[in-house]
This record gives structure tokens, C-alpha cells and sequence, in this order.
């Protein structure tokens, strides 16, 4: 029975299918080389620096200040400075990204590491190691631990900088001091392993230092940083130290969250200041968004306020690693509040003179559940997988180098580039887990390299939209605004295609309808409008900077359209793009009170009567009203269903239009051809027209002069005739004239007249349109 039903379920299926593609031309679906992207973009390498032992001195008072730093194919990480020590120890663990399609790491994936001494200005150099890859096993379930000491050595003579290093030119250059001693070793670990392992929350992340040319070549994938929520409540102070003449102080405190390397500008909030106190009461709550691996620092700085025309003075400062802070799931009760000591620039709690900066009870938590919306980072909520086929794009206007980027949810691809050609081909076949079915994928087109391109255009949809196991292809136009002039412009086109496949039959995907878009505590929990939209574009803000400084880099450019940036910026083509979206709304309103004019308007007899007997019927029975409209409802969706494949076709070309004003799209092609044959069609009936009327006009004219000699020999005869009259005759008196005979304003003031005349008519009828629409 279970077999039966089964393949009830699927021939019924097949049969919807085929109803819903019903005047749709299918392309077939093309063999493609395929990648999954979630394995390809989750594979890290991880490199930990243990500790050094007996590095050498470079300090006058006989110790450094080491720190390492890192270099992989174009990246470069940096640890922290540990200060005044020759033992230095780090347990400090950096990610870089694997080489795509590599199941094997080779002799060319060799981590190089550097040891300097921390100065004021240009470092001095400890040390200097290459730890070779070959061989490490990127796809293996269990991770390959390498972990080994490592002696330093002196920089090798023919080291060559991949990129430009003030460090390593003030070695080559310092000549004079001969061949230095170096001294010491250094011990590290090194593992393929997946950026959702534990070690992945506390890693530091690389910088990109050298574009790698070779990597715009191949295929590369990136994802978004799993961002959580950092709440910090900051509730009170307790015996905060008196700065002031009064006993007292007019204390603040500023929640900062900064980079220990210096690379990513501070954010921070502040409370209100309190006059006169040493035991301050604030109860104020301050939420950022933060990126895992969270290697940031959080600081507390408590101020004396002096007023706007001084300075304020530091009390006391706290300093907390955010991954050392807990992590809050559910919406049950929070982590304890805890009071923090502040300490001085030294570490010490106190001045020379024994007094205490004071105390603050803080409650700071990571909500790694408040954005798992944003970013999908629960691995096991998938729900179906999504394959994009990227083919070819076409008709480009000139031969130019171009790649395509695709973003689904929080992953991103970038295609090869393809240089100076009008047919650029990829055909490659990405496969992305789907996390949430309302979740958009984009397609997009660039021009140039991966530091200065130009949008081409993209193609969009909502995979709400799509049908379970149902291919979605075809060549899509592509339009971008052209920045010289501010007008949407067709670019190229693009083939390619979507397939939603549903996990479990669709059950998945449709247990998440049923829950809530945006996570519990959201609801439980919310934040106020101003403050959420400075979070997204903070998410977004820190997405752009991600996807910066991974290699191939993907700029600002390519970042903020596929991020749909412009909606955080002051932006007049959203405006636009708002306005013209009301004035579709306000179209297809129209089109509803043009059909109830047509109903009611006696210009169809017979749908007009069947109109009025139905009014009548609702007289009798109004109970009637309701049910009618739910009918209508439901015949007007059966009446579409069969269109819904070219439909979703239709929604895939992306609105660019909008951000111009147009409420609708440009023509087609085919709508612009035919609008053209129509022009010249009217074009050659005016000209014929135009020929005949002019004949006409002569033929006239011919006759008109030949009555005008007819007219003026009678004329004449007649005028003869009446003088012989007059003479015999009484004279007549002359006949009375009117003004406006010899009124020259007379003619003026008539068209003036039908002017208002016609000013009034149009106030009328406007009124009467105003009127009917109330009434409607």
C-alpha cells in the first residue's frame, strides 16, 4: 500500500508539473561538471602558533617583543605581541581557505612564518621558517594533525616579498651589520579542518596582502561570517573614584568593541553621565553584531563628563576577549551580571596613592541564535538543495573580460574569468544547501577584473517561487544603469537555470512555513527600528569587508550589489524604485475599476445584464456576497496555475527598471519589433493619407477657382444691373452693423472663452473621476 501510495504521490506530481508548464518552451537540462559548494567553501586550513623558545634579544635591556607573522598564498595573518620575553608563548590558531578543487595539498601550498621584534617604527627582524603542505589531506573526516618545532633561520638570500613589506626591506637593506645570528625555534600545528569545528570561533582571519592573478582563473567560493548578537548591559557603578573638587564625579561609561590588531575602525556606544555621584546608576543595554571567529576585543572606559568645553578624564578601563565570553541559547534566563574591576593603563586598580578607580556590574553575552537567520549557520537545518547553472552569457556589445558571481543565502561563487570575448562560456553547475525557502538566489555579470569592474546586470528569484524538482531555464536579458548618463540600459544575456530540489518530499520546507521567519527572540527580545537597521547594515558593512580580503578579493562594487547595499544609503533610484513600485500597485487598480466600468457600462449587453441580475441576486441574497468573492478568488488562481512556469521565468529578469521610475518594464525585443512595424504601418497610412487628402485639396482648389470666375461674371453682371436699378430708383437707407465687426479683441476674447469652456469641463470631469473612485 505504502508503494502504491508512493506512486500515486509521484505520477500526480509528474502531472503538475506538466499542467504548470502548459505554453512554456523547456529547455532540456545541459550535463554539467558539478561542485557543492558547502563542502568546497567549508574546508579551512588552520595554522596554530604554540610558542618560540630562546629567540633572540633585539632590546637594549636584553629581551623582544615577538610576534609571528603568517603568509599563505597572498594572505597574511599576525599574531599578538607578547612583550619583554625571549619564551614567548601564543596558543593562537588563524584559518586560511583552501585551494578549490584541490583534494591534496602539494609543494606550492607552503605556509611561510616570520618573526619580528615589535619597535616603534620598522620591526626587527627574529626569524624566519617554511613549513611544507605536501601531501595533507584536504577531504578526510578525521583532520591530520601536524605538529612540530620548527628551528628559525636566517632570511633566505633570494626571499622575494610577494607583496610590499617595510619589514622585510629594512632586513634587506641593513647590510652593514653583517650576517646576523639567529637563534631559537618555534613550535606549530597545522590541520585541515571545517570552519563550523570549535577552533573555527577563536581563529584570527588573514588580510589579503597580493592579489593572486591566478586565482581569478579558477573557481573560488567564499561564505558570510556567522555573526551573533553581543549584548552588553552596563548596570551600575560602584565606588567609581572622585575626580572632581565636590568629592564626586560625573561618571560615563563607553562600551567599545576593538580590534587588537588596529586593522577595523572601533565601534562603540556610550551611556548618559550622572552628575555628582560615585555609585552611578545607568541600567542602559547596547547591542553589536560580531563575526565569529570573535577576535575582538570588548572595552569598558569610564569617564569623568568636564563639559563640552574640556576634555573628559579616564577613570578606569576593563578589557574582555569576546570568545572568553559565554554563550546564550534559548530564550531562558541570561548569564549572571558581574562586577568588572577597571584598571589603569598598567593593570593596576589603583593609583599611587592606593585609591580604586571602582567597579561596574556588567551583563555581556554572545546570542549566537539572534542572526542564524542572516547567515544559516546551523549546519543541520538544511531543507533541500538548490543547483545554479551558469552556461554562457551573449550578445556583448564588444570583446571585454567578465565573471559571474552567484549569492545564495550566505554563500557566494565567483566564476572564472573569461577574457576578451563577446560569448564568455563557464558551464559549471553549483550546488548550495538550503536553509530557508524564502531565501533569494542572484546571478550576476561583471566586466573586468577582480579590483575594477563594471555591473552588467543580474538574474534574481525567491525560491519560494520554485517547484520541487522543477528546472527554471532560459536566456535572461540583462539591464545595468549607465553611470554617465543615469539610464537603464540592456547589456547581454545571460543562459542559465535553478532547480529546488525538496528534501523528504517537500515535509521540510513545509515545517518551516509553519514557523517564524526570523528566529524566537526576535519576538521575545526585539530591538527598536533604528537599531536594527544600523545592525543589518552593520552585517552588511562587515560581509563587504570579508569578501574584500579573500582571494580573489570581490570589491566593494561587486559586494554592495549583490547585497542590495543601496537600500542602507541615501539613494535616489530607491526612492524611484518605491514610487514606481505604487504606481504598478496603483496600475493594476486601474486595470480592476476599467473592468467593473466595462461590467456596468452597457458596451457588452449580455455582461452588463448578467452584472445587474447578479446585483439583483445580492439584493435577495447578500449572504451570498462572500462566498462569490472566495469563488472568484479561487477560479482567478486556477486560471493562472497553468501559466506559473513562465511565470517564474518572467520573475528571474531583474526589475533595474524600477530605480528609473518605470512602473513597468522596458519593451522586449519582440514588443519593440512589433511596435516598430506598427509605427511604420501608421507612418505609411499617414503618408497616404497625407497624398490623398492633398489631391483632394487640388482637385478642390480647381474647382473653387473655376466657381470663383463663375461667381464674379455674375457678380459683375449683377453689380451692372443693380446700378441701373439705383439710378431709376429711391434711395435706401444703409443697413445697422455690429460691435464686434470692428472690434479687433472681438476674435481673442471668443477663443479665451472656449478656453474656460473647456478648463471647466475638465474640472468636471476630474471631479466626477474623484467622485466614482470615492465611491468605489
Amino acid at each position: 500500500a505504502e508503494e502504491s501510495y508512493e506512486d500515486f504521490n509521484r505520477k500526480f506530481k509528474k502531472v503538475l508539473q506538466e499542467v504548470s508548464r502548459l505554453g512554456a518552451k523547456i529547455p532540456p537540462t545541459p550535463r554539467l561538471p558539478a561542485i557543492d559548494c558547502e563542502e568546497a567553501v567549508s574546508r579551512c586550513l588552520f595554522v596554530k602558533i604554540h610558542r618560540a623558545e630562546d629567540v633572540l634579544a633585539m632590546d637594549s635591556d636584553g629581551f623582544s617583543d615577538p610576534f609571528v607573522t603568517i603568509r599563505y598564498r597572498g594572505l597574511e595573518a599576525t599574531s599578538t605581541t607578547r612583550m619583554k620575553t625571549l619564551n614567548p608563548e601564543w596558543g593562537e590558531v588563524f584559518t586560511f581557505r583552501t585551494p578549490p578543487g584541490k583534494e591534496e595539498l602539494d609543494d606550492e601550498d607552503q605556509v611561510e612564518l616570520m618573526v619580528y621584534d615589535r619597535d616603534f617604527a620598522l620591526n626587527d627582524f627574529i626569524g624566519y621558517t617554511k613549513l611544507s603542505l605536501s601531501g595533507m589531506r584536504v577531504s578526510e573526516a578525521k583532520p591530520q594533525h601536524r605538529r612540530e618545532w620548527r628551528q628559525l633561520e636566517a632570511m633566505p638570500k633570494d626571499q622575494e616579498s610577494d607583496f610590499f613589506d617595510l619589514n622585510h626591506m629594512k632586513e634587506k637593506l641593513m647590510f652593514w651589520e653583517g650576517e646576523r645570528l639567529v637563534s631559537g625555534r618555534i613550535e606549530i600545528e597545522t590541520w585541515v579542518g571545517n570552519r563550523h569545528d570549535d577552533e573555527f570561533r577563536v581563529a584570527g582571519i588573514p588580510r589579503l596582502k597580493q592579489v593572486d592573478a591566478a586565482a581569478e582563473r579558477s573557481v573560488a567560493h567564499y561564505v558570510e561570517p556567522v555573526t551573533a548578537l553581543l549584548r552588553v548591559e552596563i548596570k551600575k557603578g560602584r565606588n567609581i573614584m572622585a575626580l572632581d573638587e565636590d568629592g564626586a564625579s560625573d561618571p560615563y561609561c563607553e562600551v567599545v568593541i576593538v580590534d587588537p590588531l588596529g586593522v577595523k575602525p572601533d565601534k562603540s556606544q556610550s551611556t548618559h553621565y550622572i552628575d555628582d555621584v560615585v555609585d552611578p546608576d545607568w541600567d542602559r543595554t547596547f547591542n553589536f553584531i560580531v563575526a565569529k571567529p570573535y577576535s575582538d576585543d570588548l572595552v569598558l572606559r569610564v569617564y569623568d563628563y568636564d563639559g563640552a568645553t574640556s576634555f573628559d578624564d579616564l577613570i578606569g578601563t576593563a578589557v574582555i576577549k569576546i570568545s572568553e565570553l559565554a554563550v546564550h541559547r534559548g530564550i531562558k534566563k541570561p548569564p549572571e551580571e558581574k562586577w568588572i574591576t577597571l584598571l589603569d593603563k598598567d593593570g593596576s586598580a589603583s593609583n599611587a596613592e592606593g585609591e580604586a578607580y571602582g567597579d561596574v556590574l556588567v551583563r555581556a553575552y554572545l546570542d549566537e541564535d539572534y542572526f542564524e537567520h542572516l547567515h544559516g549557520g546551523n549546519a543541520t537545518g538544511e531543507v533541500g538543495r538548490l543547483s545554479v547553472d551558469v552556461v554562457r552569457a551573449s550578445e556583448l556589445a564588444v570583446p571585454v573580460t567578465t565573471f559571474a558571481v552567484v549569492k545564495m543565502g550566505p554563500y557566494w561563487t565567483r566564476l572564472p574569468s573569461v577574457e576578451n570575448s563577446v560569448a564568455p562560456e563557464w558551464n559549471q553547475r553549483l550546488r548550495y544547501p538550503v536553509f530557508e525557502p524564502a531565501a533569494r538566489v542572484t546571478v550576476a555579470l561583471f566586466e573586468g577584473t577582480a579590483t575594477s569592474c563594471r555591473f552588467l546586470g543580474r538574474v534574481k528569484l525567491q525560491l519560494s517561487t520554485m517547484e520541487d524538482g522543477v528546472r527554471y531555464g532560459g536566456e535572461f536579458q540583462l539591464m545595468s544603469k549607465d553611470p554617465s548618463k543615469g539610464d537603464v540600459a540592456k547589456t547581454c544575456k545571460l543562459h542559465c537555470g535553478l532547480q529546488f530540489d525538496y528534501h523528504k518530499s517537500g515535509a521540510l520546507v513545509a515545517k518551516k512555513y509553519m514557523e517564524p521567519l526570523l528566529p524566537d527572540k526576535w519576538y521575545f527580545s526585539p530591538m527598536q527600528d533604528e537599531e536594527k537597521e544600523t545592525i543589518m547594515k552593520a552585517q552588511k558593512e562587515m560581509i563587504v569587508q570579508r569578501v574584500g580580503n579573500a582571494s580573489p578579493p570581490l570589491n566593494d562594487l561587486v559586494a554592495k550589489e549583490l547585497l542590495e547595499f543601496s537600500k542602507h544609503e541615501v539613494n535616489i533610484g530607491s526612492i524611484k524604485s518605491s514610487i514606481a513600485r505604487i504606481q504598478r500597485l496603483a496600475g493594476g487598480f486601474d486595470q480592476l475599476t476599467g473592468a467593473m466600468t466595462f461590467a456596468l457600462s452597457w458596451d457588452s449587453i449580455l455582461v452588463t445584464a448578467m452584472a445587474q441580475a447578479y446585483i439583483i441576486y445580492l439584493v435577495y441574497y447578500p449572504n451570498m456576497l462572500m462566498p462569490t468573492i472566495l469563488l472568484g478568488v479561487a477560479l482567478y488562481s486556477l486560471a493562472l496555475f497553468p501559466s506559473r512556469y513562465q511565470r517564474v521565468l518572467d520573475r528571474m529578469v531583474a526589475d533595474e527598471w524600477l530605480s528609473q521610475g518605470l512602473p513597468f518594464p522596458p519593451p522586449t525585443e519582440e514588443e519593440e519589433r512589433l511596435k516598430k512595424e506598427r509605427e511604420e504601418e501608421e507612418k505609411k497610412q499617414a503618408e497616404e493619407d497625407e497624398a490623398r487628402k492633398k489631391a483632394e485639396a487640388e482637385r478642390g482648389a480647381r474647382e473653387e477657382e473655376e466657381e470663383r470666375i463663375t461667381r464674379e461674371q455674375e457678380e459683375k453682371e449683377a453689380t451692372e444691373a443693380r446700378k441701373k436699378a439705383e439710378a431709376d430708383a429711391k434711395p435706401k437707407l444703409q443697413e445697422a452693423f455690429t460691435w464686434d465687426s470692428i472690434n479687433p479683441l472681438a476674435s481673442l476674447q471668443k477663443q479665451m472663452a472656449e478656453v474656460y469652456a473647456m478648463i471647466t469641463l475638465s474640472q468636471n470631469i476630474l471631479d466626477e473621476v474623484a467622485g466614482g473612485a470615492g465611491r468605489l
